[in-house]
């Protein structure tokens, strides 16, 4: 039984019924997660909401197989290390609903991500890195 069920989990972590609404909830609240800062009590308050939101959803996704939590786990305990090697990252935002320290750390780096995808977007849109972004360089217009 387990690896139909194993692979029925892995289907929904990937499809939009999971990521939609998890992603959507990360890309938002990542912005208040700074890497230099110590926890901040808005942290904490971020990750109840975000425990929720994961339970609520692997409950109706584990109601609909008729499946138990308990089965969920014994699922992915029968898989082993090896096949969830192969899918970490799916289950990176389960185990973060379950330790802060992951779930801060999966905030922290998408965070850090958006930040350089939008300094990458205004870099091309200026043709330079404003100088502000440059570590002990000048602000530097194109010549």
């Amino acid at each position: 039984m387990s690896e139909w069920v194993y692979d029925s989990i892995v289907g929904f972590l990937q499809s939009p019924l999971w990521a939609d609404p998890v992603n959507s909830f990360v890309d938002e609240k990542c912005v208040v997660f700074d890497p230099e800062e110590e926890n901040k009590l808005s942290y904490h308050d971020i990750f109840k909401d975000y425990q929720a939101l994961v339970e609520r959803l692997l409950e109706d996704f584990l109601s609909d197989l008729g499946m138990s939590a308990e089965q969920f786990v014994e699922a992915c305990e029968e898989r082993g290390d090896k096949q969830q090697e192969e899918h970490e990252h799916l289950f990176e935002q389960v185990s973060a609903a379950q330790d802060f320290i992951i779930f801060k750390s999966m905030m922290i780096q998408r965070n850090v991500t958006l930040e350089l995808r939008a300094l990458e977007l205004l870099q091309k849109r200026l043709g330079y890195s404003p100088g502000v972004f440059q570590q002990g360089a000048p602000e530097q217009a194109p010549g």
